[in-house]
């Protein structure tokens, strides 16, 4: 059902440009009836995945047919006159036109984003179905290819201050300073592979300059990675800078190097840090307590959108979906790496997510001395990773719990009732959990080599 939302979301209508997505179909109360750069990126790179994955042919054509549309859809969008002038306008309408009304602009995460979820496509695209890189990547300057353009774009823009993924915040980042790093490695990486050396050693000095901004969002005394720096207008009320944000920067632009990855130890006190904040806020967390369900998680507790008006904030689906991910992904790696550490930063995670090592820490009958490296020859080591697998379920379940028979993945949910609201058959929801899946059996895969 899930996958068929994807591609239904895509060229959904007439009236809609072939590769254009719509993040809903809903077109008033609220209207969402619109292509977002970055919600369409994101998703493509989902999309991407399943492309690479699939076995079936008939499967594997359907995700490629889609992919090639939202890549010439998008080469049209770059070259339509805007608010932003740019490439940082963040919404058009579903023909492909611009939006020229009041919006939150620029938003110069969606051309970092649409260009390493191009890249992914283009590597299977080019080595198993004979594709050419020509058709997505060329040196010449202007950039005329896609992928050039955006690249470029991110380059020479990842100093401007831009709004966030909410659109509600000018600042600077975290979440974007982590996806325009990786666009920046994997488009020096993409140059170097297509004879533009010169292209490749200003992506990699680009990529370098922006990892050394990403650690002035650690917070030591809170233990928690923040969201914003130079927020205008006192960032909305958001005096927490506490967002789920900063975990969906690390399932999508984290790279291999473990910089903020979700099984980092400040990716995982972030999360916890969360996973406590939303357990507390939600009446529907407080009623649903003796039903073995993670917490509804929603996008930061100052949150006044309802998915109508400007209220009270909900739980969002991607929200929980992204907590779920986190404890999927961050033991499929430790089970690769054969070990892991508890440090005094996550410490607080494993006390959330770990029954085992709260008892652990029971019969020591005082401090354990960290950090603690527990390796795979170690019952202990299997034990949590299980556990954490467990957690992890939680918050699918909690995904469960509250989706209507017709398995329609909302937007939100409501925070006292949880009942669903805000935009129907939200496309970014069911990409979000689509992704979560799939962590899920890479995790249960993990847990049989133990």
């Amino acid at each position: 059902m899930a996958l068929a939302r994807i591609d239904m979301a895509v060229s959904p209508s007439p009236d809609a440009a072939r590769g254009s997505m719509q993040a809903s179909p809903d077109r008033k109360h609220p209207d969402y009836y619109y292509h977002w750069v970055r919600d369409a990126a994101l998703t493509m790179d989902l999309v991407a995945k399943l492309y690479e994955e699939a076995t079936d042919p008939q499967e594997r054509e359907v995700w490629r047919t889609v992919l090639e549309d939202h890549t010439q859809f998008s080469l049209r969008l770059q070259e339509v006159p805007n608010p932003s002038n740019g490439l940082g306008e963040p919404k058009f309408y579903m023909n492909g036109s611009a939006f020229w009304d009041s919006w939150g602009r620029p938003q110069n995460d969606g051309p970092a984003i649409r260009a390493f979820a191009t890249i992914h496509y283009g590597r299977h695209w080019v080595k198993q179905d004979g594709g050419s890189w020509d058709a997505l990547y060329r040196s010449e300057l202007p950039a005329t290819s896609i992928v050039k353009r955006d690249l470029e774009y991110v380059a020479h823009h990842w100093q401007d201050s831009s709004f966030d993924i909410w659109e509600e915040v000018n600042g600077y980042h975290f979440f974007n300073y982590m996806v325009y790093r990786r666009a920046m490695l994997e488009g020096a990486q993409l140059a170097r592979e297509n004879n533009d050396p010169e292209a490749a050693r200003y992506y990699e000095i680009q990529a370098h300059a922006i990892a050394e901004k990403l650690d002035d969002y650690w917070d030591a005394r809170r233990n928690l990675v923040i969201t914003t720096h130079g927020a205008e207008n006192d960032g909305k009320g958001k005096t927490s800078n506490l967002d789920v944000q900063v975990l969906l920067a690390s399932t999508h632009a984290a790279m291999d190097d473990g910089r903020y990855s979700p099984e980092s130890e400040r990716i995982l006190a972030t999360t916890v840090a969360i996973i406590h904040e939303f357990q507390s806020l939600y009446k529907l967390n407080q009623d649903t307590a003796d039903l073995d369900l993670g917490p509804a998680i929603g996008r930061y507790p100052e949150d006044v959108y309802n998915g109508y008006g400007y209220e009270k904030g909900n739980p969002w689906v991607l929200a929980t979906a992204c907590v779920a991910e986190i404890h999927y992904r961050a033991l499929v790696q430790w089970q690769k790496d054969g070990h892991f550490d508890v440090t005094e930063v996550n410490l607080p995670f494993f006390r959330y997510a770990s029954p085992t090592w709260k008892e652990l820490e029971t019969r020591f009958n005082g401090p354990i001395a960290l950090p603690w490296e527990i390796n795979s020859n170690q019952t202990l080591f299997h034990d949590m990773l299980s556990e954490i697998k467990q957690a992890g379920d939680r918050f699918l379940k909690r995904i469960a719990h509250h989706t209507p028979k017709d398995l329609n993945l909302y937007e939100q949910w409501n925070r006292d009732t949880g009942k669903s609201q805000g935009a129907s058959h939200l496309t970014w929801s069911y990409a979000s959990f689509i992704s979560a899946m799939g962590w899920r059996e890479r995790a249960l895969h993990a847990i049989s080599l133990d």
